[in-house]
């Protein structure tokens, strides 16, 4: 065999890691053979041809690892020969390529640039870009199970069974379903529960049932009140926006895992704090696409915006335990009371799932 290349190493056997110095010789035909470097006689370990080779990826300067057919191995710290024998023999231009991007610190500093750039792109723009058309294409059976299986966990957990009269409740949904026959296609039902802890509120599921909680109601004033509160639910079974928080929070997760590697990492406080930012940002553009659709909707059902003001101003003095009697005498002219109580949702607007309440209520002044 005419040797062209011969690079110093250490070989092993298959199950031993005693080290044997050898040379490791390559003829221009590509035939590779390593033989006994020292001591007496020239025993040949292993023979094949180059293409034949298992070689690992160049990393740095460190040694390189060669694994032969039979499983033994040949380890050598010479990575300039081995990359020269790569692209002599055509399968190291790749190896190449990523040796000198990684030896570059300006190219590794782009490239981490780059994958985050990319990452919160993604984030920002394509998680809630296909959550949004994949909820669009879905069948509405999924949206059925979705929300059929949230109502019973519901009513196990949090809800109970409403107080109001059987009475009260059909004037009410006679109410507010009169406003939606141009939405007959989402099965839109309004159903009343017991909010106990929850106290005071009202939700959309995704097959289009919307919970009135008994505080709620007894909250109100007027329940044109209740039907701006309705509208904005509807807003959220028309954008599906349930469902897509449910797309968003599977490919939020995907892309966690994607980060770092493992998937129990997804877990962790440190990976768990900045994805509750990002899934509070998404509720807050949820909100305000409801909000929108339910100020246009008051409009187009001749419906005063200012009940939706009122019924938001009070909810918000419910949820600061205000005394009963200060929130049924609590109006809209009252807003400058209260102008305060949004401070800390605008000093730290990423830890409000709402946009702030004051911003809200401004919307529906407008006109």
């Amino acid at each position: 065999m005419s040797v062209a290349v011969q690079i110093k190493g250490s070989f092993f056997t298959v199950g031993s890691s005693d080290r044997q110095s050898a040379l490791l010789s390559v003829s221009e035909a590509g035939q590779v053979a390593v033989r006994q470097s020292d001591g007496p006689g020239t025993r040949e370990y292993a023979a094949c041809h180059f293409k034949q080779l298992d070689i690992s990826p160049r990393l740095g300067n460190t040694p390189r690892h060669i694994g032969f057919e039979n499983g033994c191995s040949f380890e050598t710290p010479h990575n300039d020969e081995i990359d020269e024998l790569l692209v002599t023999f055509q399968q190291g231009a790749f190896y190449r390529v990523i040796h000198f991007l990684e030896s570059h610190l300006l190219i590794v500093l782009l490239v981490v640039a780059l994958v985050f750039s990319f990452m919160w792109g993604s984030i920002k723009y394509g998680v809630p870009a296909v959550a949004e058309f994949s909820a669009k294409i879905l069948p509405a059976e999924v949206s059925q199970y979705l929300g059929q299986g949230t109502l019973e966990i519901l009513d196990q957990t949090v809800f109970s069974s409403s107080e109001l009269t059987a009475q009260r409740q059909h004037q009410l949904s006679r109410l507010f379903l009169s406003y939606i026959p141009q939405y007959s296609e989402l099965g839109i039902q309004v159903k009343f529960r017991q909010g106990k802890e929850l106290g005071a509120n009202a939700l959309a599921l995704p097959d289009g049932s919307i919970i009135f909680t008994d505080e709620l109601v007894d909250l109100s004033q007027d329940d044109l009140e209740l039907a701006a509160i309705f509208a904005h639910e509807v807003g959220h079974v028309v954008h599906r926006h349930v469902l897509r928080r449910v797309i968003q929070d599977s490919l939020l997760a995907v892309l966690v895992v994607m980060m770092t590697g493992d998937i129990s990492s997804a877990s962790s406080i440190v990976y768990a704090i900045p994805s509750l930012l990002l899934e509070l940002a998404y509720s807050r553009e949820f909100e305000s696409d409801a909000d929108d659709f339910a100020y246009q909707f008051l409009v187009d059902n001749d419906i005063e915006t200012f009940h939706f003001a009122n019924i938001m101003l009070r909810l918000m003095a419910s949820a600061e335990n205000k005394n009963k009697s200060d929130d049924a005498e609590l109006t809209v002219t009252d807003q400058s009371e209260h102008e305060s109580q949004d401070g800390f949702e605008n000093m730290i607007p990423y830890l409000s799932t709402h946009p702030t309440t004051k911003k809200r209520i401004e919307v529906f002044l407008k006109n």
